[in-house]
């Protein structure tokens, strides 16, 4: 692969994300500059409770960065920190190299499959499906409880829909994707 799918950092919880700015920018530039080497792009995903979580502190870190870092669009996660993905997409854009499709509802925080939740899945990918650029899509459930997770967020997962295993779950994401694809006039590959 020539991208690499990862988080700016973790902040401590409770604590001002301006006060470790600085060292976050430190850090991603050392990672970047390892990747240029290898001739990767670094995509950051705004993953909750890392200093990429907001629109604000996105826009913040692609102005630092300019081209060098990509952006992963994730809407489920816009939504579990307080953001409209349809109202901030437009600013976020020319910056994003993929979408990591995941939906989930404004009221609750539950991640469901897409186009039943509050990110505006549909309009999203239209918003993507115009970019000149080569754009793809990647499918992140989460509609199960998977090994490893507890260690990444320390909040209980709340899911609406229920699932035999963790396969089914993700044919249920993948195919709330084909729905919404075949239902749209899309043009990716």
């Amino acid at each position: 692969t020539d991208n690499i799918r990862m988080f700016s950092f973790f902040l401590p919880k409770g604590k001002d994300p301006k006060n470790y700015r600085n060292e976050v920018l430190e850090r991603l530039n050392t990672l970047l500059e390892l990747s240029e080497k290898e001739g990767l792009y670094c995509c950051h995903e705004n993953e909750k409770e890392i200093y990429g979580d907001t629109k604000e502190r996105c826009l913040d870190l692609f102005s630092v960065f300019g081209g060098r870092l990509h952006g992963i669009f994730d809407p489920a996660n816009f939504i579990q920190c307080g953001e409209d993905p349809a109202s901030i997409i437009d600013e976020l854009l020319p910056h994003m190299h993929y979408m990591h499709i995941k939906d989930a509802k404004k009221a609750s925080g539950a991640v469901v499959p897409c186009g039943y939740g509050d990110g505006s899945i549909p309009l999203l990918l239209q918003k993507f499906n115009q970019d000149e650029g080569e754009c793809f899509l990647t499918v992140e459930p989460h509609l199960t409880v998977f090994d490893g997770l507890s260690g990444l967020q320390d909040e209980e997962l709340k899911h609406e829909f229920t699932y035999p295993s963790g396969d089914a779950a993700f044919d249920a994401a993948c195919q709330a994707v084909r729905d919404i694809l075949k239902n749209g006039n899309f043009n990716f590959r």
